[in-house]
């Protein structure tokens, strides 16, 4: 299994971020950890042994030179996948709950809440790929017209990951859909909805951890 390094600001608070952080310290042992709050230069890596894993939020000055500093010129220790032209992570994982509960997502007709380039982008060209038709929101969306698109026809899912403590998914809207995938509880905690709050990212970490051609594949 390759060295999982990671790479994170602790001085930008984030709930969701630290949760993903401790699970990854539970579950790779294989691991080194840098807090750009202590350490602020590029991390030494083997670029055959290691992957990096750069966690949001990250400053942009941080953000901008690590991802085209360090990743951008070498695509193959990327694991999220963003500059390796792979499904990232999370993108993965909530395509393999997708499809567990919904079996197939062909003509199925699905919601995504999150236009970030690691997670709705991300998700939404794969899930054309698979032939699902797919309506891309990201936070700024009223509640009004949510209900217009949902109410008015029928929606197999919701993938909400919108990250603005502000941005909620009202009762009304939630019973209407099949299933929810809600990664930052967006969705009225009193609703009857079915909702999946938790997917198998970790799950998803270790399988490219493990394949030693990983990151090399579609690398251009």
């Amino acid at each position: 299994m390759s060295r999982l390094v990671v790479v994170y600001d602790s001085l930008i608070k984030d709930k969701q971020r630290d949760i993903y952080l401790n699970k990854i310290k539970k579950e790779i042992t294989n691991l080194k950890i840098i807090d750009l709050r202590q350490k602020r230069e590029i991390p030494q890596f083997n670029k055959t042994k290691d992957k990096i894993l750069l966690l949001k939020p990250l400053g942009y000055k941080h953000a901008r030179r690590f991802n085209y500093d360090l990743l951008a010129d070498n695509k193959q220790v990327d694991i999220e996948g963003a500059y390796s032209n792979q499904l990232s992570i999370t993108a993965e994982a909530i395509i393999k709950t997708l499809e567990y509960e919904l079996f197939n997502l062909d003509k199925k007709i699905i919601m995504v809440i999150n236009q970030s380039k690691t997670v709705g982008q991300s998700l939404v060209l794969e899930l054309m790929r698979k032939h699902s038709n797919v309506i891309s929101f990201n936070s700024s969306v009223t509640k009004t017209d949510l209900s217009k698109v949902v109410n008015g026809g029928k929606v197999d899912a919701i993938v909400t990951a919108s990250g603005n403590k502000d941005f909620k998914i009202c009762k009304s809207v939630a019973k209407n859909v099949r299933l929810i995938i809600d990664l930052s509880n967006d969705v009225d905690s009193t609703t009857d909805a079915y909702i999946i709050r938790s997917i198998p990212t970790i799950d998803i970490l270790k399988k490219r951890l493990e394949d030693k051609n990983w990151g090399y594949k579609n690398v251009y």
